[in-house]
């Protein structure tokens, strides 16, 4: 397969930040990068502590490591391949999904108005650059 067909986003921008988890993320020394949600959305949960992105909240970015003592390092700039349940339309800014550590685009205003959208509109950041594959949505957070 020609390579100049295959676009990769990999390290483009790429900054990363030091923080602990919460209870929201094990690690596992068995397991690469040390813990199952390495690869997921992660949010702030508290100064410096990084838990699991869910429904609504906003994204910090992209658990990259977890160390035995509960130090993690999170990408929180660049381009960055998050999971989601469903393909996400390019242009979307994104909050966190349904299932935990996952994304989903920031959904349409409704015609009445309710105060979880407004809060919800606040929180969502980056935007989607190739949304067509669930498992690694390409998301740019400047």
């Amino acid at each position: 397969m020609d390579p100049r067909k295959t676009v990769q986003y990999d390290g483009i921008h790429f900054r990363t930040s030091e923080g602990h988890v919460d209870a929201s993320i094990v690690y596992s020394k068995t397991v690469a990068g040390g813990s199952v949600s390495v690869g997921k959305a992660v949010r702030l949960t508290g100064n410096r502590i990084f838990g699991l992105a869910t429904t609504g909240t906003e994204v910090a970015g992209r658990l990259v490591l977890v160390e035995s003592d509960g130090v993690c390092t999170v990408q929180v700039g660049g381009f960055m391949e998050l999971p989601a349940a469903a393909a996400i339309p390019f242009g979307s800014r994104v909050v966190g999904g349904v299932v935990a550590g996952n994304i989903r685009a920031l959904a349409a205003p409704s015609a009445t108005y309710v105060a979880s959208e407004g809060t919800e509109a606040a929180a969502a950041k980056g935007q989607v650059w190739d949304g067509s594959v669930p498992a690694s949505i390409v998301v740019y957070f400047p």
